[in-house]
């Protein structure tokens, strides 16, 4: 009975498979058109053998002209002929042989095999699939034939990527299951394709959810014991040097843990196993290489003991593809990403196709892809001098060559270098060069890139209006060109220059139509930049909501890429915004978390600038020892990588710190130094900071300097205006303004307040306009008009709590307290100045505690004195005259 049913089970299966076989019949080959060349079998694996033949052309091929199948000539093909023996299950073996046969007519991409045919006589058990025969063979075997490039190895990792995004995008969507190395062909033109579908099947949409399947395992003891518990060897079939487990349908090394404890594979498993396929390809380690006890392997993957991959030297040049690799390995299915997300990730880093062998083995000459590649991969990193070796390379290779996309491509990247290495110059004439090349050759996505990169140039020489004819001439370029991620570019850089010049309603124009291009083209890292770049002009305007929402949407962005500089760049711009609100403590953890990132990613500027941050967060707390150290240390990191401007910021710094230290002698050394470094890279802006540093100094140190420190805001106001910069002409004339206030010139003074505060007004700069108010109350103050100058500080004090501006808050309210001291009203002073000592205690600012312990001694003396006056103890001040 048992006999009976079993037979006509496979009865059933044999016409459930013949079905299939007719369907396909245009893709039947005869066996006799096959010839096998030797006799050994080229690969082995579980399912079947692989041998190398020659297919004689069909002679009925002329009346089958639209068969795209069919091929003129004999040729070689590759004959995966599948095993079968008498212990296997029959009904198995024909539903399995069907499912890949009809699984892979449907498939049609440049990264996935093509079946040519198949031979099938299930009477006989035979089974077989043609493919074209390919000498590179897979890719182990490929990556151990020879040295391969970074960016060679990521360009088979892309093909991989994109032909398992196409599996998965099917409808329904086609799961693998056995995504190996060893299934991985490489083509004579390089380019990788996904093959043997074996294990493939269609998910339907209730498997996606990762649910488990009945029969699974109920723990890890189950499946590394079986029987009655001792663990058991796992056989090894190893051909070539290369080891295959065999037994399953998948293979153990490159198995997802949830197919370990018996699921079905899934989408999400394909996904572990392409994080190895990154492994394999960048190491040319095989999975858990150094174990071949299949238990071993097991308890190992769900420990979770997998490889440090920003340990390894080859992968450490790719920190996005680390974080890749990091997000494919998550435990939980749920959490890896899908392979359309992978492939957009691998689609940003530098890849080139490997370049063919010449006939006697050797390497050919590096293309000059390649070597922009590499140097591409370098510049990301920080690795200015590498970076530009390469580049230079490629663009001596694309000279000789004749690849005229590479000319223009190799010399904006060395524009991109030169720029940060703060070399303007030699920036300005390497993207010249690159837009006349582009232009001679009618590259016009390239002559966009290269105006962009002079806008920056100019941007930086405060040549606003060439600037700005920059950009605008590349987006208007590269709108008629469709070419959307220079257009965004453009823009953004449109942005920050209008920005620049405090013209922020322009700016932020500009930042949402490329918002809304990066809307319309699903780029989310383009989209995540450009909110911080509208976050940091919301910020300018004292915009702090708006600013710290879009902080929070770039952060979601970049975390859904996995952009780790991206987020770390939003954790520094939520360390500025914390700092102007006084939220030190919290600035300085943002900072902290920013510089890991930095670190882990080798980011070097950015370890740099977060130096300089938590330097400019010590100096606010007055804390100078550690202020000094941070600047320091920010110094020397932009030394290492020659980033001239970022270390004339820290200079500048440096003198300020030692300013409010009353340091004076080294604080104009500093100033000057900073002063040196600005006028070596052209940057009139930085060198106006410096004058506004050391007019501060002459207008405290002596008053015979005053008149210098005069003829320096003077200087100063003209060169803000000269390059266009309305906030730092304003932030001029307040400090004008002041030094007229100490010289009791209140007339002039109150003028320059007054225009100052219009300014802000006008550039909507709210953290201005209450500065300006503040010191037109202490105007006020010294004229004895009380109520007004209440009426100021007050308001002044409200601006600044709104803002966020805790030491301001604090500065308004020691006005405050100065007004009722000058009216007799010790009392109500006393309480002011307690309320702004505790202000400036909780923000640890030393030199506000200073000031407001002064005039408390002042307050409580004169209280004293009355006390004792009206008991009669004190003389009178005649008597004490005449004494």
């Amino acid at each position: 009975m048992s006999n009976a049913l079993e037979t006509r089970s496979l009865e059933r299966a044999k016409r459930s498979a013949r079905e299939v076989f007719e369907s396909l019949s245009n893709l039947r080959v005869n066996p006799t058109r096959i010839k096998p060349i030797g006799n050994d079998v080229r690969s082995s694996g579980g399912q079947g053998d692989v041998i190398l033949a020659a297919l004689d052309p069909d002679p009925s091929q002329s009346d089958h002209n639209d068969d795209s199948h069919q091929v003129e000539g004999q040729f070689h093909v590759a004959v995966k002929k599948l095993k079968f023996d008498e212990s296997r299950d029959s009904e198995k073996f024909f539903k399995s042989f069907a499912n890949e046969v009809e699984v892979q007519s449907k498939l049609s991409h440049p990264n996935v095999v093509k079946m040519l045919g198949f031979v099938e006589d299930m009477e006989n058990s035979v089974a077989s699939m043609l493919y074209q025969w390919e000498e590179n063979g897979n890719l182990r075997e490929l990556l151990r034939s020879g040295e391969w490039e970074i960016p060679e190895r990521l360009s088979l990792i892309q093909d991989v990527a994109d032909g398992l995004e196409y599996l998965h995008s099917r409808d329904p969507p086609i799961c693998h299951g056995d995504l190996k190395s060893l299934n991985i062909l490489v083509a004579s033109n390089y380019r990788a394709m996904i093959t043997d579908f074996g294990s493939a099947r269609f998910v339907r949409r209730t498997d996606r959810k990762g649910e488990n399947k009945p029969g699974r395992p109920d723990s890890l003891r189950e499946i590394v014991a079986h029987g009655d518990g001792e663990p058991t060897q796992a056989k090894p079939d190893i051909q070539n040097d290369q080891l295959t487990l065999t037994g399953p349908a998948w293979s153990l090394r490159w198995a997802a843990p949830e197919v370990l404890l018996g699921e079905d594979p899934g989408l999400p498993s394909d996904i572990w196993a392409l994080g190895w396929i990154c492994w394999e390809a960048m190491t040319d380690c095989l999975p858990f290489s150094d174990l071949y006890w299949e238990p071993a392997i097991t308890v190992r993957i769900f420990q979770g003991k997998l490889p440090s991959i920003r340990a390894n030297a080859q992968l450490s040049h790719v920190i996005k593809l680390c974080s890749l690799i990091t997000d494919c390995w998550k435990h939980a299915p749920s959490k890896r990403p899908s392979a359309l997300s992978c492939r957009k990730e691998i689609s940003w880093m530098p890849i080139s196709i490997p370049t063919a062998k010449n006939k006697d083995g050797s390497r050919k000459i590096r293309s000059a892809m390649l070597l922009y590649k590499l140097g591409e991969m370098h510049r990301m990193r920080d690795e200015n001098v590498k970076a530009l070796s390469f580049l230079r390379e490629a663009l001596e290779v694309a000279k000789s060559t004749g690849d005229s996309k590479y000319i223009g491509m190799s010399l904006i990247r060395i524009g991109h270098v030169h720029m940060a290495c703060s070399h303007p110059h030699d920036a300005e004439l390497a993207y010249m060069q690159a837009r006349d090349a582009c232009i001679s050759t009618g590259h016009e996505s390239g002559r966009a890139e290269a105006l962009n990169g002079l806008g920056a140039v100019l941007s930086a020489w405060s040549r606003h209006e060439e600037a700005e004819a920059a950009y605008q001439e590349a987006r208007t370029i590269s709108i008629s060109h469709g070419d959307i991620r220079s257009r965004v570019d453009a823009l953004e850089g449109l942005g920050a220059l209008l920005s620049d010049q405090s013209r922020y309603a322009e700016a932020i124009l500009c930042y949402t139509e490329a918002m809304d291009i990066c809307d319309t083209s699903s780029d989310l890292h383009a989209k995540a930049h450009t909110a911080l770049g509208l976050a940091i002009i919301h910020r300018a305007q004292s915009e702090h909501t708006k600013c710290e929402t879009l902080l929070d949407e770039a952060r979601t962005m970049y975390t859904r890429i996995g952009d780790r500089r991206g987020q770390a760049h939003v954790l520094v711009e939520l360390g500025h915004l914390h700092s102007v609100r006084s939220q030190y403590t919290e600035a300085e953890a943002c900072f902290t978390q920013a510089h890991n990132i930095f670190d882990q990613i080798n980011f070097q500027r950015g370890v740099a600038s977060c130096f300089a941050a938590m330097g400019n967060v010590h100096r606010a707390r007055s804390h100078w020892a550690d202020a000094i150290e941070f600047y320091h240390r920010a110094a020397e990191a932009y030394e290492r990588i020659g980033e001239k401007h970022g270390r004339a910021n820290v200079l500048l710094a440096l003198g300020h710190i030692q300013r409010l230290r009353s340091q004076f002698e080294d604080a104009e050394r500093w100033y000057i130094a900073a002063r040196d470094t600005y006028h070596e890279i052209g940057d009139q802006h930085g060198r106006a900071n410096v004058l506004l540093g050391l007019g501060e100094i002459y207008s405290i140190r002596s008053s015979t300097q005053q008149s210098e420190a005069e003829a320096l805001y003077v200087e100063a106001r003209e060169i803000f205006g000269a390059v266009g910069d309305e906030l730092g002409g304003a932030n001029a004339l307040l400090r004008l303004a002041d030094l007229q206030r100490t010289q009791r010139k209140y007339t002039e003074a109150e003028t320059a307040y007054t225009e100052s505060r219009h300014v802000y007004q006008r550039i909507g700069n709210r953290l201005g306009i209450t500065n300006a108010l503040l010191g037109l109350g202490h105007i006020n103050l010294a004229r004895d008009n009380y109520p007004v100058a209440r009426s100021m500080y007050w308001e002044a004090r409200v601006n600044y709590i709104e803002i966020g501006d805790g030491l301001g808050a604090a500065n308004a309210l020691v006005g405050l307290g100065n007004v009722y001291l000058n009216q007799g009203d010790h009392l109500e002073a006393e309480k002011l100045y307690i309320k702004a000592l505790e202000e400036y205690r909780h923000l640890n600012n030393r030199r506000g505690i200073d000031v407001v312990e002064f005039f408390l001694g002042m307050v409580r003396a004169t209280c004293r004195q009355q006390s004792a006056k009206e008991r009669g103890i004190l003389p009178s001040a005649r008597n004490e005259v005449s004494q």
